[in-house]
């Protein structure tokens, strides 16, 4: 079931990016040990599987990752104070 578009990655600005999975597919995140983050986005029949790696926060920043009900993942990077 592969297709063309499964995954659309969207910068909505310098500090918010969006996964979006097709329909058919899901997405698992797993935090790394250096503070990365690698997002799985798997056909659901197992036919296609695609990574992607997240860049974790710089210094002095912070990342919030939030899972919505309908599979769209929000990136969300904000600065704290030095």
């Amino acid at each position: 079931m592969a297709n063309s578009s499964a995954v659309t990655v969207r910068h909505i600005s310098k500090n918010h990016v969006t996964i979006c999975a097709a329909e058919f597919y899901s997405v698992v995140l797993f935090n790394l040990a250096d503070g990365n983050v690698e997002a799985i986005v798997a056909a659901d029949d197992g036919s296609e599987t695609i990574r992607l790696l997240i860049a974790g926060p710089g210094e002095n920043q912070t990342m919030s990752i939030k899972t919505h009900d309908t599979g769209v993942v929000d990136i969300v990077y904000a600065e704290t104070e030095k």
